[in-house]
């Protein structure tokens, strides 16, 4: 081979080692450009369920100046192995958040706590205290269709109000998303 031909079979190289590498930033970029659409789905997901939160709690707060009894106290949670029984649907409705439509689900009960004190010395053992008391605990989901997964996506949150509080002070407790 003469040295015309190894020059240009080696810049051919050269050619695809560079074409190689750009493609391999560009997919790059690629990933970080759906991570980061991906983060903000779920932020937006995770803000449309708090947000659910927060209007269940204002519904619930202004039906109880009008009716006591808006949401009865489910004393026997789980009664027949469901639930839901003493769940009543508070919102369920679209949003729309950026460019995705979201939906907002949002139950709510009102239940009696049952409050313990822990005897740390004793083996850590628990005595049932007299102060029972009662709230309003909200469980909201807001979901969404995704395209580039092909399924409904969602976030959740859990919170509860207790019914003594006069501010109605939202305490919202997070759950594990993964294990």
């Amino acid at each position: 081979m003469n040295e015309k031909g190894f020059a240009t079979l080696l810049n051919l190289c050269l050619i695809l080692v560079i074409a190689l590498i750009v493609k391999g930033i560009q997919e790059s970029e690629m990933n970080h450009v759906y991570a980061t659409k991906d983060f903000q789905t779920e932020f937006d997901l995770q803000n449309a369920a708090d947000s659910g939160i927060y209007m269940a709690a204002e519904k619930v707060r202004r039906e109880l100046q009008t009716d006591e009894n808006y949401l009865p106290v489910n004393k026997n949670p789980h009664l027949n192995g469901s639930r839901r029984q003493g769940q009543i649907e508070i919102i369920s409705e679209p949003k729309s958040y950026s460019e995705d439509s979201i939906a907002i689900k949002v139950l709510g009960e009102r239940v009696v706590l049952k409050s313990y004190e822990v005897n740390y010395e004793d083996k850590n053992t628990l005595n049932p205290s007299d102060a029972d008391k009662t709230a309003y605990i909200f469980f909201s989901t807001a979901e969404m269709d995704s395209e580039r997964l092909g399924r409904k996506i969602y976030r959740r949150a859990v919170a509860y109000v207790l019914s003594e509080d006069d501010d109605w002070k939202i305490h919202f407790m997070t759950s594990p998303t993964y294990k």
